[in-house]
């Protein structure tokens, strides 16, 4: 929390008082990280399907627990999506793209506010 507080100076011209504007910082006031963060799931192919048919979705994650990984995150759409399980728990039947960034298989990478998370299943095609 920032507190402003006008005090004022020694010299006085005709009476009137200049003013001077302290800035005071209080560390107790201040939260030193958000305790969520929200991350949007977009949905794509079976993943879809699984999911009841839903593009996308905003997820609160718990920055405090741990839960803020995309490792975290595949147990989290798991419980979430049931009928998703089985696909979002095997790194061979989703990849994560972050940010439209593919995520190598057993990588871990921390989530922050505001990312965009991708579940893309296999594609095959002719």
């Amino acid at each position: 929390m920032v507190r402003y507080v006008l005090s004022p100076t020694n010299s006085a011209i005709k009476y009137n008082y200049s003013y001077y504007l302290v800035f005071h910082l209080q560390n107790d006031d201040m939260a030193a990280t958000p305790t969520t963060i929200c991350v949007r799931i977009l949905f794509f192919a079976s993943a879809r399907e699984a999911a009841g048919n839903i593009n996308k979705m905003d997820l609160e994650l718990d920055a405090t627990d741990g839960s803020d990984d995309t490792g975290a995150l595949r147990k989290i759409l798991a419980e979430k999506l049931p009928n998703l399980a089985s696909m979002v728990l095997d790194e061979d039947s989703i990849t994560l793209a972050l940010n439209e960034e593919y995520v190598q298989s057993g990588q871990i990478i921390p989530l922050k506010n505001g990312d965009t998370v991708a579940l893309i299943p296999p594609i095959s095609g002719g």
